[in-house]
């Protein structure tokens, strides 16, 4: 169990710290269309996702 929490710990902090870098290409974006499930929503939160923004948002 030990190891099963490090390794989630170690998942969860490269969420919290990615930063992506610009990419000079073409980019295909996908959305699901159901709500993200509950128990990931503090995650996404954390992370600051679009989860919740329209469809439209971030796209130029």
């Amino acid at each position: 169990m030990r190891r099963l929490f490090a390794m989630f710990r170690a998942h969860w902090q490269a969420i919290l710290t990615y930063r992506p870098e610009p990419v000079d290409g073409d980019l295909v974006l996908l959305r699901a269309t159901s709500e993200l499930p509950e128990i990931l929503q503090p995650m996404h939160g954390a992370a600051q996702s679009l989860h919740t923004a329209p469809p439209t948002a971030g796209v130029t």
